[in-house]
């Protein structure tokens, strides 16, 4: 029997490498693959089953009755309240709308303008939910009718017959600020709370639908022209919600708090990171609209990530993509690398000082720590408020931050890598509800500390009553009455009576005065976010909107220590004026002060 001849192994060329490394490395890069594609499965199941369970959310609330005529009446009155350019447009999106009833861009701008028609003579008519309940009146019908039919039409281009289809993502956003704003109204008889139930899961559904829409057609005509030629450039274009499981981001825990993050996001080979739109959205499309010469023989389409971090449903993704205060092609600004924090309108009073600064403080206070400088930091392009607030927190808080660029609709920043903060969201917490947009306890504490430095003399001395002018929406029909009723209880526990009038005061002045503040009395709004430099003990009443969306300042207040007291409005008085009864915020203030 002939043996067996032994084979003498090769010797490795020089300058090569031997085969057991070259295995290995195979061997390694396909249990990488493997776990990037369990990853990638197991994402896109939890995806499914979100969506699975908002679109049962969404069928609890049924299609608004509707009367013979219905519509047409709505559309009646909108017009008389329209101006030129849009009753022009309106005339077009309806002749679309008989040409083809599918048409979800024109049904999503008819209902649009519907809405916002409503909501201006709501402002301009004195009129009120309160008075509404109290004896319905002819105006109180026609808003339901028209916001109800507005409902009506968002609804056959959010909800197609088709369950595979997303739906136009446009009227899935529409949908969900009418369902969570005006819940009687445009729902009417249906319980509040499964109106608010089906908002959260139409704003998780237009996420859906606009990524649905950059991997399909992404045409500039769909709304999002920034990332044009995505199936070119990308393989595949995934949301981001979990960062744990984004493989190119990395998540340290913060001194201050284990549940908040600090994470590094690095760009993906031969592309970029991008941040733009109102709440600084990051992501790894393609921006612009490379030409056939941009793209090299050995040029491979990659996996492209949109990111949505804290804010997650929040961040309406097609309005982030929007070009309409683009003339052209938008602005770039090219950095290697920057800091930024996102935030649902981050550029607003509220959302800057409750959401956006308390992150920003953090993310100086880790990269301090890890001794970094001259990280160039993006800022929401907002109001005067942004520079007074932070010179109030001081140089020191920022020291780590470089050059400090103004973000915009138009601009857009590119880079290889980017620093922020993140957390995770409450359990139990849907994403599209606005629970997820309140800032954890830790960073309402860490921001009342930079910007309010314990003082052992102060003392709380007055009664404040947060006024807002008489174009804004919810402003006191009758503040004058308020204004006596809190002075009265205010001088028979020998304290100061104060009225705020936001935009009349400094910001150094806003601060002392909500500092010295024993209690705040305000309606839901922006002017409440100054119970940030209120005292732990003071107490804050709010005449609170009820829907479950408005709950901000509860939570603030707990976290803050302060005493809370809610007096609640009626439904769907989001932009109609407040006409609470005075003897009824006394009492309430009274029992405040006196606990």
């Amino acid at each position: 029997m002939a043996r067996k001849r032994s084979k003498k192994a090769p010797e490795p060329k020089a300058g090569g490498a031997s085969p057991a490394p070259l295995r290995l490395l195979f061997v390694a890069g396909v249990a990488a693959l493997a776990f990037a594609a369990q990853l990638y499965l197991k994402t896109a199941a939890v995806e499914v089953r979100a969506a699975a369970a908002d679109r049962e959310l969404m069928a609890r609330v049924a299609a608004p009755a509707s009367a013979p005529g219905q519509f047409d009446r709505a559309i009646a009155w909108c017009s008389q309240h329209w101006d030129k350019t849009a009753s022009k447009i309106a005339e077009l999106q309806l002749e679309n709308l008989k040409r083809d009833g599918g048409d979800g861009g024109a049904a999503a701008t008819v209902a649009n303008l519907m809405i916002r028609a409503t909501e201006q003579d709501m402002r301009s008519s004195n009129w009120s939910a309160t008075s509404a309940i109290a004896a319905p009146s002819a105006l109180a019908t026609k808003y339901r009718d028209v916001l109800s039919s507005a409902a009506a039409l968002l609804r056959t281009a959010a909800i197609p017959d088709n369950e595979t289809l997303p739906g136009h993502h446009g009227a899935h956003y529409s949908l969900a600020l009418v369902y969570k704003l005006y819940p009687s109204l445009a729902a009417h008889g249906a319980d509040p709370g499964a109106v608010a139930d089906a908002g959260a899961a139409h704003l998780c559904a237009a996420q859906r639908a606009t990524v649905a829409t950059i991997a399909a057609e992404h045409r500039p005509a769909a709304g999002i022209p920034l990332a044009t030629r995505v199936r070119d450039a990308c393989a595949r274009v995934d949301l981001v919600r979990d960062w744990h499981a984004a493989p190119r981001v990395s998540l340290e825990p913060t001194a201050a708090d284990d549940r908040v993050f600090v994470a590094t996001v690095v760009a993906p080979p031969n592309g970029s990171l991008a941040v733009q739109g109102l709440d600084a959205l990051l992501h790894d499309l393609p921006i612009g609209d490379p030409g056939p010469d941009e793209f090299e023989d050995d040029f491979q389409a990659r996996d492209c990530a949109i990111y949505a971090g804290p804010s997650r449903c929040y961040a309406a993704l097609f309005r982030q993509f929007d070009n309409r205060h683009v003339e052209a092609r938008p602005r770039t600004l090219e950095l290697d690398e920057f800091a930024y924090v996102d935030g649902f309108s981050g550029s607003s009073y509220y959302h800057w000082l409750v959401e956006t600064l308390p992150k920003l403080l953090l993310l100086g206070d880790e990269l301090d720590a890890r001794g970094l400088r001259n990280v160039p930091l993006l800022l929401p392009a907002g109001g005067p408020f942004i520079e007074a607030t932070m010179q109030l927190a001081g140089r020191d808080a920022f020291r780590p931050f470089g050059t400090l660029h103004k973000r915009d609709a138009a601009l857009v920043v590119t880079g290889k890598k980017a620093t922020t903060v993140t957390w995770d969201p409450a359990p139990g917490v849907h994403g599209g509800a606005g629970a997820v947009l309140r800032p954890l306890p830790s960073l309402l504490r860490r921001a009342r500390a930079a910007l309010l430095p314990a003082d052992p003399a102060r003392r709380a001395t007055r009664v404040v009553l947060v006024g807002r002018g008489p174009a804004e929406s919810r402003a006191f029909g009758n503040q004058e009455a308020l204004m006596a009723a809190l002075a009265h209880v205010a001088s028979q526990r020998n304290l100061d009576f104060a009225l705020f009038e936001g935009a009349a005061t400094p910001m150094r002045e806003t601060v002392d005065l909500f500092a010295s503040a024993a209690l705040v009395v305000g309606v839901h709004g922006a002017g409440l976010a100054n119970c940030l430099f209120m005292a732990p003990g003071a107490a804050v009443l709010e005449l609170a909107l009820p829907e479950s969306e408005f709950g901000e300042y509860a939570a603030m207040a707990a976290a803050l220590g302060l005493a809370y007291a809610a007096s609640p409005l009626p439904h769907s008085n989001f932009e109609a004026r407040a006409w609470p009864r005075p003897s009824n915020v006394a009492a309430a203030a009274a029992a405040l002060l006196d606990a």
